[in-house]
C-alpha cells in the first residue's frame, strides 16, 4: 500500500477518512465524478462525455496501484466516497519527473475543508514516497477558490491561456497553469 489511511476533522465538525482507492470502489467512483462533473463548471467535461465502463474504471484504478509515481485517493465520510483526488506521473521519459493532479468533490462537501486536506496529502506523498520534482495542474481563472488554495499551499501561476476554455455557459474563460516544485 503506497499510503496509509488517515482521518480528519473538516470545518463542519465532520470526520473523514483519506485513503488510496481500491477497485472495489469503481462503481462508487464512477457515480461520484458523474455526480461532481454535473455540479460544477469548472471541469471542461460534460456529464455525457464521462462515458467510462466499471471495467474501465477498474482498470484506471489498476494503473495508479501499480504506477510508484501516481496516486489516487478518495475522500470517505461513513463509507461514502465525497471526492478524490489523483496525481498522474507523465509517461513521456523527458516529462516523468511531473506529475499532473485533479480533484473533484461532490457539492455538499465542497467549501469545508475536503480539497485542502486531498491536496496536502497528495503533496505529502509525492514528496516523502515518489520521485517526482514538479507536480503542476490547471484551474479555470474564475475558480478563485482554487487559485486561492493552491497558492497557499505553494503553488505559482505559470502561465494562462487566454480563452482557451469555452464554458457550459458559451462563455470563454483563461485557463491558468500552475507548478509546484516539491524537489
Amino acid at each position: 500500500m503506497k499510503y496509509q489511511p488517515r482521518s480528519f476533522k473538516i470545518k463542519n465538525g465532520s470526520k473523514i477518512e483519506v485513503r488510496q482507492t481500491s477497485t472495489d470502489d469503481s462503481r462508487q467512483l464512477l457515480s461520484v465524478v458523474k455526480e461532481y462533473i454535473s455540479t460544477t463548471s469548472y471541469i471542461p467535461l460534460y456529464e455525457q462525455e464521462f462515458k467510462l465502463t466499471d471495467e474501465q474504471e477498474k482498470n484506471w484504478i489498476r494503473r495508479y496501484l501499480e504506477d510508484n509515481n501516481s496516486l489516487l485517493l478518495v475522500a470517505v465520510y461513513n463509507g461514502a466516497i465525497i471526492g478524490n483526488i489523483d496525481l498522474t506521473e507523465n509517461s513521456r521519459r523527458m516529462l516523468n519527473h511531473t506529475g499532473v493532479i485533479g480533484m473533484g468533490i461532490l457539492k455538499e462537501w465542497r467549501n469545508m475543508g475536503v480539497g485542502t486536506i486531498l491536496l496536502e496529502q497528495t503533496i505529502y506523498w509525492a514528496k516523502k514516497f515518489s520521485s517526482l520534482e514538479i507536480i503542476w495542474l490547471q484551474v479555470f481563472a474564475n475558480n478563485l477558490p482554487a487559485i486561492s488554495l493552491y497558492k497557499k499551499l505553494g503553488f505559482s501561476e505559470d502561465g494562462r491561456q487566454m480563452g482557451f476554455i469555452k464554458d457550459k455557459f458559451g462563455q470563454y474563460q483563461d485557463n491558468v497553469l500552475m507548478s509546484l516544485r516539491i524537489r
